[in-house]
């Protein structure tokens, strides 16, 4: 939905940056029918559930933002997996149990895109 609206209110040309988090997929388990691998879910059927229900959020695989990007409008031209130190926010957090299920199977990632 987010990137539908940058899309409406930009220019065809026009530039996107996203900094966010991916989520990385697990190459041991087998894949969807889609092609995307399965990532750990430490015992929950849906690994974004307890994201979505903390932070209402999710994370998805690089590949896969790719794809939202595109039906969005947007062509991805570049992306990047910055190294960074997470224990501020692990900190604040406060329940560092819960904030590994969410967070160690996800990694930063910056990206820019070109509006179509």
């Amino acid at each position: 939905m987010a990137l539908r609206e940058a899309a409406r209110v930009t220019r065809r040309g026009g530039r996107l940056l996203v900094f966010d988090y991916e989520r990385l997929p697990d190459q041991t388990r087998p894949t969807h029918p889609g092609g995307a691998a399965h990532v750990p879910d430490y015992g929950l059927a849906d690994p974004n559930r307890l994201m979505r229900e903390r932070l209402f959020a999710r994370a998805v695989p690089f590949d896969e933002m790719v794809a939202i990007a595109d039906i969005a409008g947007w062509t991805v031209d570049w992306h990047e997996n910055p190294d960074g130190c997470d224990d501020v926010f692990r900190m604040l957090y406060g329940n560092d149990e819960e904030y590994a299920r969410i967070f160690d199977d996800l990694r930063p990632v910056i990206w820019t895109a070109v509006r179509r």
